[in-house]
């Protein structure tokens, strides 16, 4: 069956399933490109789903279903009769609940932080009547300034 974005009540945390299966599964299907990719799926199938166990359980978590049918597929490898993968995927409690405490942890810090950001501000050390653009001015002014050498760029 066809869905789309599945939400918990509060709207909160979403999973975008590519379908479901019968009355208590779930379908996650992937097709990747890279052929080293594709060499791990069938030269270690045990391991096939490990990349996608937190969707896999995100999934499980919020549509309470039992399985999830990881479905990798690649329509070149055809005529070696290896275009499709299936690997079954039991609902784990344990790691579902693990993840969903992680999940809460983390979005009782997205509001934390919300709240601070949304929060007035509060200037310290501003003379009550200079103009607000007057005092970043004069902090931007202040301010060191960094040599190039301490700019990098992050590793992606």
């Amino acid at each position: 069956e066809e869905v789309s974005l599945i939400t918990t009540d509060d709207d909160r945390f979403g999973y975008s399933s590519d379908g479901f299966r019968d009355s208590d599964g779930l379908i996650e299907i992937k097709v990747p490109l890279s052929a080293e990719k594709l060499g791990e799926v069938w030269a270690h199938p045990e391991l096939a789903h490990m990349e996608y166990l937190d969707q896999i359980n995100g999934g499980l978590w919020i549509t309470g279903r039992k399985y999830c049918d990881l479905i990798v597929y690649c329509p070149w490898l055809a005529p070696v009769g290896k275009d499709l993968f299936v690997k079954r995927i039991h609902r784990d409690d344990d790691a579902i609940n693990a993840l969903e405490s992680d999940l809460l942890g983390f979005m009782k810090l997205v509001d934390t932080n919300l709240e601070i950001l949304r929060a007035p501000a509060k200037m310290s050390g501003r003379a009550k009547d200079a103009p607000a653009a007057e005092v970043k001015t004069e902090a931007l002014a202040a301010a060191p300034k960094p040599a190039a050498k301490d700019f990098v760029l992050p590793d992606f």
